[in-house]
């Protein structure tokens, strides 16, 4: 009966909560009628390689990545086209085919370009795509040998896109939650390239990412 309680209680917090968001009449002018915006962002990241896919060990363990990212954001000539940059740094963490460990540091540096058509008073949609550099070192190398060469550290382009929103809590701050996915331009984040290699689908390395500031 207890247990039945807790989460009798919770979900009622919940409701209220989704409730609160959808009633509360925040001024929309904390979207889209602003000078500038900064802001804080903590993402965890998914890695997009080799060893993620084709060369993905049956038994793989969890690695933990993650970012963080500070940024600043205004209006390009228009309300619903912002321009945000940002910097930030994470690293990039698996396991090899022998199950043993890997990781890389990265120093992510973009411009986004965001696009919010929607006018809404307390949810603020949006999509966005951008361009940058990353600087990578990878730090713990993978124990199985690359069949091509591999730079451990360098700069490398990257190019954002994905999505999210945006919660107002007051007419000064808002909750930004967002996804997406970034390519870059490199195949060595992992410490392991096989870009052009007869008979592997050899495609560059990327990663996954959900954010929250």
């Amino acid at each position: 009966m207890v247990v039945v309680m807790k989460k009798s209680l919770a979900i009622k917090i919940l409701l209220t909560v989704i409730l609160f968001l959808f009633f509360t009449p925040v001024s929309l002018s904390q979207f889209n009628d602003y000078t500038a915006k900064l802001g804080i962002q903590g993402n965890i990241i998914l890695p997009d390689t080799e060893f993620d896919k084709d060369l993905r060990p049956s038994n793989a363990s969890y690695k933990f990545s993650g970012s963080g990212r500070a940024f600043v954001r205004f209006e390009f000539f228009t309300e619903v086209v912002e321009t945000e940059i940002g910097a930030g740094f994470g690293r990039l963490a698996g396991v090899d085919p022998d199950n043993n460990n890997w990781w890389t540091y990265i120093i992510p540096l973009d411009v986004r370009f965001i696009l919010s058509p929607f006018e809404m008073d307390v949810w603020n949609p949006y999509i966005y795509g951008g361009a940058g550099a990353m600087y990578f070192n990878n730090d713990t190398q993978p124990s199985v040998v690359s069949p091509n060469p591999v730079e451990q550290k360098a700069w490398t382009g990257i190019f954002p896109v994905g999505g999210g929103f945006e919660i107002g809590l007051s007419d000064a701050i808002a909750l930004d939650l967002n996804g997406g996915y970034t390519f870059t331009l490199s195949d060595d984040l992992n410490g392991y390239n096989n870009k052009d290699v007869e008979g592997v689908s050899g495609n560059n390395d990327g990663y996954y990412y959900a954010g929250l500031g």
